[in-house]
Order: C-alpha cells, then structure tokens, then sequence
C-alpha cells in the first residue's frame, strides 16, 4: 500500500524548474493529471488517517497501562490478594486426589475473611476497593489461605490418609472448633488484649486441643506450618517488591517493631499458627484415618 502511495505522490509532486513555478508536472493527459492528484490526495489522506489511529491506539494503550499501575499502587491490598489467588488457583490446577478436600478448605476459611472487623483500623487499615464491614479483598484473602495450607499440609507430609466425607458432621465439626477459638479470643480482646495476640492465644489452645483428640495427625500440623509460613514469607516480600507502600497498611502503634526482609513478626506467627492449626481442624472435620501407607487421600 505504502509503494502505491510513494508513487502517486511521485506523480502528483510539483515541478518548479520546468513551469517556473508551482504546478503538476507535465506528463500525461489533463485527465490523468487530474486523476493522479486526486488519487494522491486521497491515499495521502488514508495514510494520515491510519497513522492517527495507530497513534491513537498506542496511547490508549500506554494510558491503560499507566492507569492500571496507579490502581494497584491506590489499591495494594486487592494486588496482594489477586497474587494469592494466582497461586492458590494453580496449587488446585495440580493438586490432584487433594483437590476436593483443597477446595473445601478454602471455601470453609473464605467466612473467616470477616474477621477483619475486629482488626481494622487497630492492627492495620488497608485501602479497599469496597466496604461492607469487610471487603471482598478479605474474602479473597481467607479463600485463597485455605488452599493453600492445607496443599502444604498434605502434599508436603509422606503419610497418607483415608477421608470419609459426612456434609452434617463436617459443618457440625467445623462449627465446634470455631466456636472454641472464639469462646478464647474475643474475651481477650475484649478485656484489652490487641486483637492478634488474642488470635496468637486462641490458635495454639485449639491445636492442642486437637492433637489431643486426633494424635496421628501431628504430621499434618507440621507440614502445615512449616510450608505455610515459608509460602507467606516469600509471598509477602514479593508483594512488598511490586508495592513498596503496602506496608505502609499497618498500625505501627500495634506491632512490636520487629521483622524479617521486612516482614511484620506478628503476620510471621501467624502464618505459623495457622498454618499448624487449620489443616488440624479441616482434617478433624473431614474426619481423616490414621496415616497409612497404602490407603492414598481421596
């Protein structure tokens, strides 16, 4: 297209030296001068028009992907959430026999997301893309930490494990042990205790409590929170990496002022308390058999 233009531009270009001033050159009919003009004008005209658009459309381009950096820099915590998402979604995409029990644990933890409540604006206040006591980050945020505890739990421990799925005794299950973490931490944050002390007390009592009922299940609790707190960590630092300013988040007031490649030590033990206590309740709900070496999770 861009050779047939050059030409008729060729054609249409005046010649001062032969008419002694401005005007076509002269070769051809009046007719065919008149038709390469017009034909010029015309393919001169559809070239500006398709560089305009081009330009046009890389602009757009640049400014949709400068305005998106500026929403996730406005919006760190939702950035943060979507990363863990990615991860929990591709933990499921290859977690095989453990994806059902996987699935439900994440699903079983998303209601946790309105735990926020008792932690903002005292331990931390994030910019949310919406408000509804908690925020659907939150919601997104507890999902995606249920995946993947217990994918750590289960993939990372070489005992293997029979599972009965009974839906009443699962919920009932479910709701006893979280009734026993809350009967301990609200009366601590209520007489005054910040509200991640009071969940740091609550999680070890329950897993405890736990171990007690169902001891063959210490495997499962130490893969957890070992792989889970090391999967935090490095996930933490990394969204620190893409927005420096997320943990600007946090109350400073509420943290003891430590923490490792810049992470608070407070969401370190609690990456360790959860990591150890939540595969312990899901597997007590989804009543899991001793280990054995031949039954596989199912």
């Amino acid at each position: 297209m861009f050779s047939d233009l050059g030409d008729s531009m060729t054609a249409c270009r005046y010649d001062e030296r032969r008419l002694g001033g401005p005007g076509l050159q002269t070769w051809g009919t009046r007719r065919e001068r008149r038709f390469a003009w017009k034909t010029g004008t015309r393919r001169v005209a559809w070239a500006n028009s398709f560089a305009r658009v081009i330009s046009s459309q890389t602009s757009r381009e640049g400014s949709g992907r400068a305005n998106l950096i500026t929403f996730f820099n406005t919006y760190p915590y939702l950035g943060g959430c979507l990363v863990i998402l990615l991860l929990a979604l591709a933990a499921l995409a290859v977690s095989g026999a453990h994806r059902r029990p996987m699935l439900l644990s994440g699903l079983l933890s998303a209601p946790y997301g309105f735990a926020s409540i008792a932690f903002v604006p005292d331990y931390w206040q994030p910019v949310r893309i919406a408000e509804f006591g908690a925020g659907p980050e939150d919601l997104v945020f507890s999902f995606s930490n249920g995946c993947l505890v217990w994918f750590c739990a289960v993939r990372f421990t070489r005992s293997r494990f029979s599972m009965r799925l009974h839906p009443i005794r699962l919920i009932a299950r479910f709701l006893a042990c979280t009734l026993a973490g809350i009967a301990v931490a609200v009366p601590l944050w209520l007489v005054g205790c910040k509200p991640m002390i009071a969940v740091l007390c609550a999680m070890p009592l329950l897993g405890v409590a736990l171990l007690l009922m169902r001891r063959s299940y210490v495997s499962i609790a130490l893969a957890g929170a070992v792989g889970f707190t090391a999967l935090y960590t490095v996930v933490f630092v990394g969204i620190l990496q893409l927005w420096p300013r997320f943990i600007d988040q946090w109350t400073t007031e509420q943290l003891c002022g430590l923490s490792l490649l810049g992470v608070p030590v407070e969401e370190i033990a609690w990456s360790l308390g959860f990591g150890a206590v939540w595969p312990l309740m899901m597997a007590y709900a989804f009543d899991l058999d001793a280990p054995s070496a031949r039954s596989p999770l199912r």
